[in-house]
């Protein structure tokens, strides 16, 4: 489904993450028309509800770009710490 590399790197990274298509259902489209998301893209939460981050399309490599933005947002490659690695 559209959107499932985001929720691989999210799940990696030991983020939570909902798939609008396929964890809740969204039968009037608000949650699109509501964020101006296509499938492929995605939003970055802060637990307290801020966007941290939009991206508007699928990347070829969702791990590793998710993984550049947060150690963006964190403004610290050494505070980003992957289950993976």
């Amino acid at each position: 489904p559209a959107g499932s590399g985001w929720r691989a790197a999210a799940e990696a990274a030991g983020i939570g993450a909902l798939n609008a298509e396929s964890d809740f259902s969204d039968m009037e489209a608000d949650w699109s028309r509501m964020t101006g998301l296509p499938a492929d893209g995605a939003l970055l939460v802060r637990p307290d509800g801020h966007i941290a981050c939009r991206f508007d399309k699928a990347v070829n490599d969702p791990a590793d770009f998710l993984k550049r933005q947060m150690a963006q947002i964190l403004a610290s490659k050494e505070r980003v710490r992957w289950i993976s690695d």
